[in-house]
């Protein structure tokens, strides 16, 4: 099992996070100096190159795309005029796929901020195509997650999963309420996520959010054992938050002056079981291949259930599940359970 890192937002040599210059190849990537990013160049290469040349396929597509004429198949200035509906307009299609696959390399460099763009790449896809044809949609909860977006994170997978229950739900009507769901309550029951044709990737991402939740409860719990109930109620508090990770929990102040976390901790437990045995039942490769990671081989196609579906989600959402410290071995643990 690999060991948890962080995700990374100085210098890409030392992690120095001040006077930092950007690299001009990714724009992505930062150094407190000359010498460390020529020091790093050779791990920063390919990658680098990778990331520059889909921006500059992305850019050209875009700048092709907003000098194209109109004609009876596209409006004009159609990044105004069709908001939502851009796959339908066949001419946005090579600007869309050049779109992803940009977004898509941004990944190869772990700094906060090649996910934060990514992102907000992503994000405004689903703005320019609400129905979503490419599956954007399947990266971003683990990218919420990467930056302790917790609570976003948790609102769009129940939006996304709810919506998809319904038929009668018209993509095409921009009028109509889109991700609106807000500061739906994260400890709720999820057996709504348990569905035929769950989008495997949101469930993976809601299972690692309820990790973080049961990791940060009991490192309040260890916290009062540490500190004693003697201390003023509001050290105390600075004391907890400071322990967690999650702002869902380090949030709320109600759970940070409780004592005893232990009903919290046995609910969301259960719950964590519960979507591990929901993901086994989706997909029988994923969790083996979380947990004992290789890079995955990414399929060009993949069938629900199949081994190419498990490699393209831990694609996804590896590098979250890396990122937060104790979640693959907790992971772990519930798999031996399970057995």
């Amino acid at each position: 099992m690999a060991t948890a890192r962080s995700l990374s937002s100085g210098c890409g040599l030392c992690g120095r996070t001040m006077f930092l210059q950007r690299c001009g190849g990714c724009s992505v990537m930062y150094y407190c100096n000359r010498d460390h990013q020529a020091a790093h160049r050779p791990r920063h290469k390919s990658a680098c190159k990778a990331v520059s040349k889909a921006r500059a396929k992305y850019e050209d597509e875009e700048q092709s795309l907003r000098n194209a004429p109109p004609d009876f198949m596209t409006p004009e200035n159609v990044f105004e005029t069709s908001v939502g509906l851009f796959w339908g307009i066949l001419a946005t299609r090579d600007y869309m796929r050049a779109r992803f696959a940009f977004a898509d390399a941004l990944g190869k460099i772990k700094t906060k901020q090649a996910v934060q763009e990514q992102l907000g790449h992503l994000m405004d896809m689903l703005r320019l195509c609400r129905g979503d044809n490419l599956g954007v949609r399947a990266l971003i909860p683990a990218l919420m997650l990467r930056l302790n977006n917790d609570q976003q994170c948790y609102d769009f997978v129940k939006w996304w999963t709810l919506t998809s229950y319904e038929r009668e739900y018209d993509w095409g009507n921009t009028d109509l309420p889109y991700l609106d769901i807000k500061n739906a309550d994260p400890f709720e029951d999820i057996t709504y996520l348990d569905c035929r044709g769950m989008e495997l990737s949101h469930v993976v991402a809601v299972t690692l959010l309820k990790v973080k939740l049961v990791l940060d409860l009991q490192a309040l719990e260890n916290t009062t054992d540490v500190a004693g109930k003697k201390v003023p109620q509001e050290i105390l508090n600075t004391l907890r938050s400071q322990a967690v990770t999650s702002p869902i929990i380090a949030g709320n102040r109600e759970i940070l002056e409780r004592d005893n976390h232990h009903a919290a901790t046995t609910l969301v437990t259960k719950q964590i079981r519960a979507l591990y045995m929901a993901v086994d039942k989706a997909n029988e490769h994923f969790w083996d291949s979380l947990v004992f990671y290789e890079k995955p081989e990414l399929p060009q196609a993949f069938s629900r259930g199949s081994w190419e579906e498990a490699q393209l989600t831990l694609h996804y959402s590896y590098d979250s599940w890396l990122e937060c410290p104790g979640a693959l071995g907790f992971i772990e643990k519930v798999m031996d359970e399970s057995d």
